[in-house]
């Protein structure tokens, strides 16, 4: 399908600085680089390999909406000038011994500024990539490429400021979460970034795209599978908006619609992902007969006590220099929440804090301490891109359509939500300080009746962070829903469905088998 002329005009705008003429591709092209993964084996049958592929950081985009791309010399490597400004990106790539079905591409793990995968010290753990992930979903003879997003860990240059990590650790060990530290780190980090000369305005989610289109060109794949969670899934869906002739399909796990403002939920999100193990605990007869019941009152309870009296607890966990200390820590109604929030994106931990906070009303803080060590781990070893995670999404205008709205909700949240008011403001500050400006078009525009080919959403039912109402909202849009494309809520499942569920990787396999077939002759089972 032809794109539309408008858009292209406009991109062609917004590229006009970096707009290289097609006499001029032979100077411009990418390098990759592919090496064996080492002893690690994914899958039988698949040779797995890793490097890296550089890629400009600018695009040419001609008329027709194509990219400036060259054609692949003999050797595999391609040359360009010196004063061209690129970026690194990791690849793993799966490869069958007997190609024989449709390659499939996973096009980043979220975020924005979350990583797929980790890559230290230039070599890549191929058991580290998205957990839950098997290379077995891919099916019998299919491909699988996975990549980082330009800016996330990883990825050259990497846009994340130290600064973050060590106000994060703070924050977490001191129990005290002050918007103007924030501020100040942004200031700092800006400045940064900044003396590095790198041009924000070139991370954003058109140039993750063409990077994309760029690797289908390098590995000369005709058509293949694109797979996005998250805000992942906003890149999928937007490569297949600008290059639907060679998207097969498209798989959503966990979707981020282009039209959604979530800070109008962002309180009240907020409050669901404090409530929710709770109140599922009180309404189910083994948990609060367990427990007692009334858990969502033990929480509340708690928090209420913890304003007035924070407790000294002596912990061992990571520090932000990722070494193990034992220090104390001062334990507040905003550590409890931080920590809440942040295991709302794994079912599994959401099941355990019921139990964990009647522990601490009884004065039993081992299960928290523990909870709070790995959750200190994550954060730091996370190697979230802080800096990314302002490019993609200033460019993308999600934080900011009706902020005065958002915070008059927040207002009408029951639990105390000062510190979400407090989160929207300093929200806002952010393209400011770092100076990214958003789209020069509609990017929120998306008309979903251009898309026409396969397409399986999968959503949690407690998912917080892209609740499974969002993506209902998005299929009932779909032109062919009910036909070729397809809606999977999982009840028991939270973010990013795909991780551990053996029932949603067959049926994603199944899928990608046969793209064009009813939901109810391809679902494996019925959970």
């Amino acid at each position: 399908m032809k794109i539309p002329k408008e858009m292209v005009v406009v991109f062609a705008i917004f590229i006009a600085i970096g707009y290289f003429s097609s006499q001029r591709s032979t100077e411009f092209s990418f390098h990759l680089n592919l090496f064996p993964c080492g002893s690690s084996i994914i899958h039988e049958g698949y040779s797995t390999e890793c490097g890296t592929i550089v890629l400009p950081q600018e695009y040419a985009v001609y008329d027709d909406g194509t990219l400036d791309l060259p054609d692949v010399n003999s050797d595999g490597d391609f040359h360009f000038s010196s004063n061209t400004p690129t970026v690194e990106l990791p690849l793993i790539v799966f490869t069958p011994a007997l190609e024989t079905g449709t390659p499939l591409v996973f096009t980043g793990a979220g975020g924005p500024g979350g990583t797929t995968f980790l890559s230290m010290h230039d070599s890549i753990d191929v058991n580290d990539y998205l957990d839950g992930f098997r290379a077995s979903t891919v099916g019998a003879g299919r491909k699988l490429i996975m990549l980082d997003v330009r800016g996330s860990f990883g990825t050259k240059p990497f846009l994340d400021c130290h600064d973050y990590t060590k106000l994060i650790y703070k924050q977490m060990v001191t129990g005290r979460f002050k918007t103007q530290e924030r501020l100040d780190v942004d200031e700092k980090c800006a400045e940064e970034i900044k003396s590095k000369r790198i041009n924000l305005g070139l991370f954003n989610i058109d140039n993750a795209v063409r990077d994309i289109e760029a690797i289908r060109h390098l590995f000369d794949i005709n058509k293949w599978h694109v797979y996005g969670v998250s805000h992942g899934t906003r890149i999928a869906m937007h490569y297949a908006r600008l290059f639907p002739q060679n998207t097969k399909s498209l798989i959503l796990d966990s979707i981020f619609p282009f039209d959604i403002d979530s800070s109008l939920d962002y309180a009240a999100l907020n409050e669901k992902a404090l409530l929710q193990a709770f109140n599922r605990c009180d309404a189910n007869h083994e948990c609060a007969e367990r427990l007692g019941g009334n858990t969502s009152d033990s929480l509340i309870r708690l928090r209420e006590d913890l304003k007035i009296n924070p407790l000294l607890l002596t912990s061992t966990h990571i520090n932000d220099e990722f070494d193990s200390v034992t220090e104390t820590i001062t334990v507040t109604e905003n550590t409890i929440d931080r920590l809440l929030f942040s295991a709302s994106y794994d079912e599994d931990a959401l099941s355990t804090l019921p139990d964990l906070i009647k522990q601490m009303e009884i004065q039993n803080y081992e299960p928290f301490l523990q909870f709070f060590a790995s959750e200190m781990e994550y954060a730091m070893f996370g190697m979230f891109a802080d800096v990314a995670f302002t490019s993609f999404s200033c460019y993308e205008e999600d934080l900011f359509l009706d902020i005065e709205q958002a915070i008059k909700n927040a207002e009408y949240v029951a639990l105390d939500s000062k510190d979400s008011i407090d989160d929207l403001r300093y929200l806002t500050s952010h393209c400011h300080t770092f100076e990214v400006t958003k789209a020069e078009y509609s990017i929120k525009s998306f008309d979903l009746r251009t898309l026409e080919m396969p397409i399986l959403i999968l959503a949690g039912a407690l998912d917080i962070a892209t609740p499974s109402y969002w993506a209902e909202e998005f299929y009932n849009e779909l032109p062919h829903k009910g036909e070729i494309q397809h809606l999977k809520i999982w009840p028991e499942e939270a973010h990013a469905v795909l991780n551990g569920n053996e029932c949603a990787d067959a049926l994603v396999a199944n899928f990608l088998d046969n793209p064009t077939k009813p939901l109810n002759d391809i679902s494996p089972c019925s959970d």
